[in-house]
């Protein structure tokens, strides 16, 4: 099975970044994968990730839709109206990928022919900060999401409350979100499939080595979480774990020599290319399985 994807596409930072949308879709039909999967970070409105899919237009192929932290985002106003970022992952976004043919990856698990896809968001959990430097960016900083003049948009936008009405910490959104990963993985278990792809928007394992300069040290502390990745070494069929977030094109691996890829567009401002076709051949990518 040929299997696309990208990441990062960020349509609401400007208006490059929108029109390679259109172009994405062009690239899909002329190659045909047989999956497509876009790995977060589309825009912080709904209505503006409909519009997307919309732009992108009718899929060659079975299309999955991972949420990002971007695309959880609650703005102030939304907020003063008693929204969250639940009813983002949980109720919109679901129901703009039914609207618009697209499997939900956060809800649910998918079978096409032998190939099982399992994944969903991630969160972070700080582990892969630069930890040299604990003694100047302590976990206060990160739990604050604020370090000198250097913020963490989910500060502000990712607002996930417990059943007690309380803001979850970033490590109990962790285990809530490593939970469903978990129903995820028992339900693949009895399916008849040769492999498995996971897909997050967060980076499920440490492969990443601190920079050593700011504010990335600070900023990779958000990059991911350690506990996802373990749960995905106890699925031996695991073939593939693609992710998203960090603005980069990545071939790693994980320590069990599973391939570990990302392929990001990211913001139009950091692009190194000056064409967009150019950044499309950059950004989507291709595995076999």
């Amino acid at each position: 099975m040929r299997v696309a994807y990208t990441s990062d596409l960020h349509v609401d930072h400007s208006p490059e970044n929108r029109r390679l949308t259109a172009l994405l879709g062009e690239r899909l039909r002329a190659e045909r994968p047989e999956a497509f999967l876009l790995i977060g970070d589309v825009a912080a409105r709904p209505r503006v990730v409909a519009d997307t899919l919309g732009l992108i237009g009718e899929p060659p192929c079975p299309a999955l839709f991972v949420a990002g932290n971007h695309d959880i985002w609650v703005s102030l106003r939304e907020q003063r109206r008693g929204l969250n970022s639940f009813d983002r992952l949980d109720e919109q976004l679901p129901a703009v990928c039914a609207d618009h043919g697209w499997h939900y990856l956060d809800h649910a698990p998918l079978l096409l022919d032998d190939v099982a896809f399992i994944g969903g968001m991630g969160w972070y959990d700080y582990s892969y900060r630069n930890r040299s430097r604990d003694a100047e960016i302590t976990l206060e900083h990160f739990r604050a999401k604020s370090y000198g003049r250097w913020r963490w948009g989910d500060q502000h936008y990712a607002r996930f409350p417990g059943e007690d009405g309380e803001l979850l910490d970033d490590d109990a959104l962790c285990g809530l979100l490593a939970r469903r990963l978990e129903a995820q993985m028992r339900q693949a278990a009895d399916w008849p499939a040769r492999t498995v792809v996971a897909a997050f928007h967060h980076l499920p394992y440490a492969a990443l080595s601190p920079p050593r300069r700011m504010p990335w040290d600070f900023f990779l502390g958000f990059a991911g979480a350690p506990r996802f990745g373990e749960l995905l070494d106890s699925e031996e069929r695991l073939a593939a774990v693609l992710f998203g977030h960090v603005h980069m094109k990545l071939s790693l691996f994980t320590p069990a020599g599973i391939p570990l890829r990302c392929s990001c567009v990211g913001y139009a401002r950091d692009w190194p290319e000056t064409e967009l076709e150019q950044v499309l051949d950059r950004s989507l990518a291709f595995i076999e399985l």
